[in-house]
């Protein structure tokens, strides 16, 4: 998970208070036209997040398959070596006598495909796009002149932030929950309402349609492990077809369908982090995403 603030070095709060007022100094037109520094540093922080739960997430993973092996090598090394300290020896002795528990609930895990890690996986995957989304908007509305009267074009309503001048935190959050309410309509599912908050602010997202059916599972699949200890409803159940969820039981997710969660999330994470860069830099990259050497 991306770290909080209160997480962040002296030397970094300081960096990011600098540069905020350097983007927010810079002539109105200049970001009209190029975007906001700003806000390119805020949209790769959905990326980011990605990165960092996959990588707790591999760190788990291997931990519960040591898990699951632990009490077998322990007691494999206790016959097999005959010239163990007796410190050495109760110590193992003492692992394997405690380890039942903890090897019989790894095995559990591993026998289920890994469903409990890749449900907490999946969760964690949401959160950081709806995150990645909201801030990103947010920063736009902050830094990018001509945002409000945009959204007021769209049909946004009671927006209170002014037109003429840059917004605070606290404004552009109220105008963003007029934006989230505006765009979660009836007729727009995810992840087409969040898209749609996006394009609202100016930030145009390309997705296949393989990604965007993925991304909308995969929300629909979060609610219910949230807010209905894993049983699908009518929702999930229509929207969520490749896991063949039953309304009303408790269904898994298998590492099969992680593997499609985890594709459709950074190519959504890195679609946001490239959107607020200038069109040229957005073709080089998205035709040549490899860092150079």
């Amino acid at each position: 998970m991306a770290g909080s603030k209160d997480s962040r070095s002296t030397p970094d709060l300081v960096f990011e208070i600098l540069h905020a007022q350097a983007t927010s100094a810079m002539p109105s037109e200049i970001r009209r036209t190029h975007g906001s520094t700003e806000t390119m540093f805020v949209a790769t922080e959905g990326y980011s997040a990605i990165g960092e739960i996959l990588q707790t997430t591999v760190i788990l993973h291997a931990g519960i398959v040591a898990l699951a092996k632990e009490r077998s090598l322990s007691s494999r090394l206790l016959s097999d070596s005959k010239s163990l300290s007796n410190e050495l020896r109760q110590q193992l002795e003492k692992t394997i006598a405690e380890g039942a528990k903890r090897e019989a609930a790894a095995l559990q895990i591993v026998r289920d495909d890994f469903a409990p890690l890749n449900a907490m996986t999946l969760v964690s995957f949401a959160a950081a796009i709806e995150a990645a989304v909201e801030q990103t908007a947010i920063s736009v509305l902050r830094y990018r002149p001509g945002t409000i009267s945009r959204l007021l074009k769209l049909g946004v309503k009671r927006i209170a932030a002014p037109c003429d001048r840059d917004l605070t935190y606290d404004e552009a959050f109220q105008a963003f929950t007029r934006l989230k309410e505006w765009a979660f309509g009836p007729s727009k599912p995810a992840p087409n309402a969040l898209l749609g908050i996006l394009d609202a602010v100016g930030l145009a997202i390309d997705l296949s349609d393989r990604v965007k059916e993925d991304i909308r599972e995969m929300i629909y699949v979060r609610n219910c492990i949230v807010h209905r200890q894993q049983r699908a409803d009518n929702k999930a159940s229509e929207n969520a077809t490749s896991l063949g969820l039953v309304q009303g039981l408790r269904f898994t997710v298998t590492r099969t369908h992680m593997g499609r969660y985890t594709d459709a999330a950074l190519a959504l994470t890195q679609a946001i982090a490239i959107a607020p860069l200038p069109e040229k830099h957005q073709r080089e990259l998205r035709e040549d995403p490899a860092p150079k050497t």
